[in-house]
């Protein structure tokens, strides 16, 4: 017959343990693996600070134009071929984006999502970065006439800007990166 009024007190051992794996929940990565992976998102947040820092100090002073690179002035003249490589080799051989590409990386291998995660955010990741080119892109298809004078007054702005937004937009990222990697610590 069970008594009643009176209650067993939970073993020290079994609250110790639940401590433990509800802490290490909270800490996917272990010590030894944490490491190399901190230093890895410290130091490409260290890099992507540099080249905000270069970026700021090579904007146009106030009163000059922003010279446009001849790569892009002939883009206007390019073959599909041409421009498909001129593409590819500002998105995937230009510095910045493969450091951006790799501290992305880091950030996803290292949250500790397993693979299906890593896929979802991955896939978020390509939808983003790809949308910043396929919005314009599909908005002068479908309404060519319209989009003309938006475009090319954006297309202007980003010219004359551009050193100040890529600034901003990589320092943002290394502040981040520089963020996640000490928090990992």
């Amino acid at each position: 017959m069970p008594r009643r009024g009176r209650r067993r007190a939970r073993s020290p051992r079994r609250s110790s343990a639940v401590g433990r794996s509800t802490s290490s929940s909270r800490h996917p990565t272990s010590p030894s693996r944490a490491t190399p992976t901190c230093t890895i998102k410290i130091l490409l947040g260290l890099l992507l600070l540099f080249l905000a820092l270069r970026q700021w100090q090579g904007r146009p002073k106030p009163g000059e134009t922003a010279a446009l690179p001849k790569w892009m002035e002939a883009i206007g003249e390019m073959t599909p071929a041409r421009a498909f490589l001129l593409a590819f080799a500002l998105a995937a051989i230009n510095p910045k984006n493969l450091i951006m590409a790799a501290g992305a990386g880091v950030l996803i291998g290292s949250a500790g999502e397993g693979v299906g995660g890593s896929t979802i955010a991955i896939a978020v990741l390509t939808v983003l970065a790809a949308s910043s080119v396929a919005i314009p892109v599909v908005a002068y298809l479908l309404a060519s006439e319209r989009m003309s004078a938006p475009l090319e007054s954006l297309r202007r702005w980003l010219v004359d800007h551009n050193a100040a937004v890529m600034a901003v937009l990589l320092l943002v990222i290394g502040v981040v990166m520089i963020g996640k990697g000490i928090g990992s610590f």
